[in-house]
């Protein structure tokens, strides 16, 4: 295997206040604990010099009222990218993250108020259509580590 993309995810969002323990559960189910899963099959199986890349969200870095289990879900699987980039270096195998802004799909249910709130920092003032993140990348930042 050259190449694996995790691109599985749930997106649960509310005030933490108002979180309850099913809902807790289900979003680190799928995007900690699923996100686990897929690196450890994929760092058996991966060839030498092969990419893993694994989709995060934006929310990790800049956060905001109401997605907090969510984003906190999808932070537990950057660490486990960066703790699995270290161990299978050696193998030249290169594993990333990406972390799209709010992007329009069938898994994006957060409130109308928190989608909003979010386009409004962004450089284009607008949500990222699937298929088209070329076009919609502005302003974004890589950083080539050597990795």
């Amino acid at each position: 295997m050259d190449i694996v993309v995790n691109a599985a995810g749930t997106s649960v969002c509310g005030p933490i206040a108002e979180f309850t323990d099913a809902e807790f559960d289900r979003v680190f189910d799928v995007n900690a604990k699923g996100t686990f899963f897929v690196l450890r099959e994929a760092a058996n199986r991966i060839t030498d010099g092969g990419r893993i890349v694994d989709l995060s969200t934006v929310g990790t870095v800049r956060g905001d009222a109401g997605i907090g289990p969510y984003a906190g879900s999808k932070a537990a699987g950057e660490q486990l990218v960066t703790a699995l980039a270290e161990e299978l270096g050696e193998r030249d195998v290169r594993v990333n993250t990406v972390s799209p802004g709010v992007t329009d799909t069938d898994g994006l249910i957060m409130s109308d108020e928190t989608v909003e709130r979010m386009v409004d920092q962004t450089p284009l003032g607008r949500r990222g259509r699937r298929l088209t993140s070329r076009m919609w990348s502005h302003s974004s930042s890589v950083t080539p580590d050597g990795g």
